[in-house]
């Protein structure tokens, strides 16, 4: 049956590129290492045609995905330029790519540069254009100012958290981080409250 759709409804962009659209299946369906596939040919026969620089944020994204931080953050310090403004690239997409090239840094563990790339995104813009990565942006920001363990940083710690919901998965993380820090800190009775709230 099919569902009707309204005029004023946004509707979904097409592929321009047929290698893209076959690349966005692949991604949609799951099939991650497909769709990377079919990204790397799609560049080997002379790249994909009308999308921007969309197909490499997507490329950079399916990289992490798979494991390969480095290629994705030499993909998305390409991305950005040399000086790291990325004078190509609509703002969304400079956010997000800031936001994974943040995310490739704190997988890596060099939390310095996970946090100068995550600080470079736009939070508003970023909520705007997906608000699930938002979300996880402010997970890492919060997971980096817990890792920095300075009693300072409390004020910051708390405001982040403020911005996710109660029972947002990555409040829940939090939590059960926060509890994973108190053991490891010997505070056995912090890490108890912290577990019991967690499961209450």
């Amino acid at each position: 049956m099919m569902t009707p759709i309204h005029a004023d409804e946004a509707q979904p962009e097409r592929a321009k590129d047929l290698r893209y659209g076959w690349a966005l299946y692949e991604y949609h369906q799951g099939n991650a290492f497909e769709a990377l596939t079919q990204l790397a040919v799609a560049r080997e026969r002379g790249g994909i045609k009308g999308h921007g620089d969309h197909p490499a944020l997507v490329e950079g994204g399916l990289m992490l995905s798979w494991g390969m931080t480095r290629e994705a953050s030499r993909l998305f310090t390409q991305l950005l330029g040399a000086d790291g403004t990325g004078s190509n690239l609509s703002p969304d997409v400079r956010n997000q790519a800031w936001f994974y090239l943040g995310k490739v840094f704190y997988l890596e563990g060099n939390q310095a540069l996970a946090r100068e790339n995550l600080n470079r995104v736009d939070g508003e813009i970023l909520a705007e254009a997906d608000h699930d990565l938002f979300r996880e942006w402010i997970y890492l920001r919060s997971r980096l100012v817990m890792m920095s363990a300075r009693p300072d940083d409390e004020p910051e710690l708390a405001s982040l958290r403020e911005q996710l919901d109660e029972t947002d998965i990555w409040s829940l993380y939090l939590r059960y981080n926060s509890a994973v820090s108190a053991l490891d800190a010997a505070d056995g009775a912090a890490a108890e409250e912290a577990l019991k709230k967690l499961i209450a």
